[in-house]
């Protein structure tokens, strides 16, 4: 810089120098009273910028932010500046930080410390030094694990704001911030915060304000802290309450999972006695045997509902399931829940793809006797069936007892996978969406095209073809595969959005809505794909409504078969007299003939 250009800087207190490119050359400088200075998004060299700082303006240096300077080292004593009242080092890389680097004696008046987006992974002190004049911490953005041993409350004794976002911390012990009697708000987002109990707030009796992100963790703090984020309020699917907030969400549960209980077994026990009956061909047992399995995966989902109902029932026992839901995440029957639903769910929508690959091929390629046989079919639904329980066994073991973080299910009180910020689990999660969304597409493309063949079977029908018959039926068939394919969707679509959502936000999934969705969408498919897609076959129609036994509609068939066939009795009749009468005067003009000639 121009030298008549730094002696006129004495007359200013705050210079902003950030980046300029500037190497941070200041020895022409005039000495600047009360100066507060910020040289971020500069190539600076540490060690002579001090060096010169401490010439110059060494007394007078009140303030001074290196922010992005690519800094990772600290010179010793770099900053023991009497005055220096604010110290920001945000965004560079620096892994270590003592306190003595900015003053070794406890006269000093520091009060405002910012170490954001570095790779500390702790504070200290090698001298036993106070700081009893800091009011703001800011450590949020590192990789610090622990945060009760830091020792912050004999370092900074009278802080009153703490900024510790975006860590590593996972465990809060008992009194954590005793002797933080000055301490007013606290800042925990995106910290998984695994172990936290009421006690670890037990001390700062000022603190008023906590921020996280973990659900239920407002559910565990002391009732002084007036303001808490997120609240589980009770318009929320889960409350601190209840593992199921309302009366209804308890109800609907319990009646989605009875639904798909009995329909299910209904379907599974009627298509094996058609099976075992043998009145079947090979075509229509492989279609009842996939149909089955389809019945079989969504039967299993309604045994995670009933066990969500009973988890339900135990933790929320007297309106404590706040404090009591880390056992429940914990517990093994949450990781078995977890796999229950995962394998329903993924298990489901393959086996929609082998029944609308079935229907392609009997429907298209019928006559020409290209059918999916017996043992293909319990092939690929063996494999699925394997695949699927593997895929979804294999992480909900490795979340069994396991803090947030380590969980495939996080927070989520449904036990239903969530989890993004753990990498593994991340791999899985995009592999689960991504394979399920393929599965879709094949089987949307696949109705569609059958659909389109329906209609052009239709427009080529014969004159000698009932075509309002036919129409009807291609109507029907048109109609069910629609009705299928929506509600299929339906349930899903939902679920995508939502974990698009968490996949592309740098907040995570949102879990709360996550558990409407598990509750609310995918369990209902379950439920109505015995009622919609089984018992509206006309085979099942049949079976149920036109079957031998007394009642007006056999009545009525029994009448017209009668009535058929006497008048058939009575044509065949009248043909044999006919005849007979035929066959008689042929035999009179015969003996007329004989007694001619003989005369």
């Amino acid at each position: 810089m121009k030298k008549d250009f730094l002696d006129k800087l004495n007359l200013i207190n705050d210079l902003k120098l950030a980046g300029n490119e500037w190497n941070a050359d200041i020895k022409e400088m005039a000495a600047i009273t009360n100066l507060k200075l910020d040289v971020s998004e500069n190539p600076i060299t540490l060690d002579t910028l001090m060096k010169d700082l401490s010439d110059l303006v060494g007394p007078f240096l009140v303030g001074i932010h290196l922010n992005n300077c690519n800094i990772s080292s600290i010179p010793q004593k770099a900053f023991a500046f009497d005055s220096l009242r604010i110290l920001s080092l945000d965004g560079n890389s620096i892994c270590e930080f003592d306190m003595v680097d900015i003053s070794n004696k406890d006269e000093n008046i520091l009060t405002d410390l910012s170490l954001s987006n570095n790779k500390l992974e702790k504070i200290y002190s090698s001298l036993s030094i106070r700081y009893g004049n800091l009011k703001k911490l800011n450590i949020s953005g590192n990789i610090i694990e622990e945060l009760c041993y830091q020792a912050i409350a004999k370092l900074f004794p009278n802080v009153r704001e703490i900024d510790a976002s975006r860590n590593k911390i996972s465990t809060l012990q008992e009194r954590c911030f005793r002797g933080l009697s000055s301490l007013q708000k606290l800042d925990l987002r995106k910290n998984w915060l695994g172990e936290v109990s009421r006690e670890s707030f037990y001390g700062p009796s000022k603190l008023v304000e906590i921020l996280t992100n973990r659900p239920y963790f407002c559910c565990i703090i002391p009732a002084k802290i007036l303001s808490c984020k997120p609240s589980m309020i009770s318009d929320t699917l889960s409350s601190c309450q209840h593992l199921l907030a309302h009366i209804s969400l308890q109800f609907f549960i319990w009646l989605v999972g009875i639904l798909a209980f009995l329909g299910n077994i209904f379907v599974i026990v009627r298509n094996l006695r058609i099976i075992r009956a043998k009145k079947k061909n090979k075509a229509d047992k492989v279609n009842l045997f996939l149909i089955n399995n389809l019945a079989i995966s969504d039967f299993i989902m309604s045994i995670y509902l009933f066990i969500i109902g009973f988890a339900n029932l135990v933790y929320s026992n007297q309106g404590l399931y706040g404090i009591r839901s880390e056992k429940w995440l914990r517990h093994p029957l949450c990781a078995v829940s977890c796999t229950l639903m995962t394998t329903s769910s993924i298990v489901s929508v393959f086996l929609m793809v082998v029944i609308s690959i079935d229907r392609f091929i009997t429907i298209v390629y019928g006559l020409e006797g290209k059918k999916l046989s017996r043992f293909y079919s319990r092939l690929i639904i063996g494999i699925i069936w394997l695949g699927g329980f593997t895929f979804a066994l294999i992480p909900s073991l490795f979340s069994i007892n396991q803090p947030g973080n380590k969980r495939l299910y996080t927070f989520n009180s449904m036990c239903m996978p969530s989890n993004y910020e753990n990498p593994d689990y991340r791999v899985w999660m995009i592999a689960y969406i991504v394979s399920t969304i393929i599965a879709w597409i094949i089987t949307c493309s696949l109705y569609i095209r059958l659909f389109i063949y329906i209609r052009d079977t239709g427009k080529a029908v014969t004159q000698a073809t009932n075509r309002k018959a036919k129409a009807r039926k291609d109507k029907m068939i048109a109609l069910r595969l629609f009705i299928i394919l929506i509600t299929d969707l339906i349930s899903w679509v939902p679920y995508y959005i939502v974990n698009f959502a968490g996949f592309a936000s740098s907040d995570g999934v949102d879990v709360i809505t996550l558990q409407f969705i598990g509750i609310f969408a995918l369990p209902i498919n379950s439920a109505l794909n015995p009622y919609l897609y089984t018992l509206t076959s006309a085979a099942v129609i049949k079976g149920l409504f036109i079957r031998p036994a007394t009642g007006a509609t056999y009545t009525i068939r029994k009448k017209r078969t009668t009535k058929r066939r006497k008048q058939i009795k009575l044509e065949k009749n009248m043909d044999d007299l006919d005849h007979h009468h035929e066959k008689s005067n042929a035999d009179k003009e015969c003996s007329n003939t004989q007694r001619t000639f003989t005369f």
